[in-house]
């Protein structure tokens, strides 16, 4: 990942990054599980940079950066949506009424938008 990232500002010029994955065809059909490893991989990586504010468990540890990085945008109660992701990332955030409330659809698009801003 690091050598194609490097690869991408040389060919571009500029400090943008190109993020790939690969998903398995047993997942084929489940929404976002193709972005599952990349986004797992990025978690892990700003753990590691981070030890010394991450002393759970592995599972405790990348629920704890998510919410954090979702509290960091400034969007009102963005955080509270963060339940939604726990399919995705395999995370165990406490869900609230709300997220508990949303259609399939509206977890996938609220998921895939969490997930962009994660991303920034």
């Amino acid at each position: 990942l690091e050598t194609t990232m490097e690869e991408a500002r040389v060919a571009r010029g500029h400090q943008g990054r190109v993020y790939y994955t690969s998903g398995s065809s047993f997942e084929i059909n489940k929404p976002l599980s193709a972005v599952r490893p990349m986004f797992l991989r990025l978690i892990d990586q700003e753990i590691h940079l981070n030890l010394d504010k991450y002393h759970g468990t592995l599972l405790e540890n990348r629920c704890n950066l998510v919410v954090n990085l979702l509290n960091q945008i400034k969007i009102p109660r963005l955080v509270e949506l963060a339940a939604v992701l726990n399919q995705y990332l395999h995370l165990d955030i406490i869900e609230s009424k709300f997220t508990q409330a949303l259609s399939t659809e509206e977890r996938v698009s609220t998921a895939t938008h969490l997930l962009v801003y994660l991303l920034h």
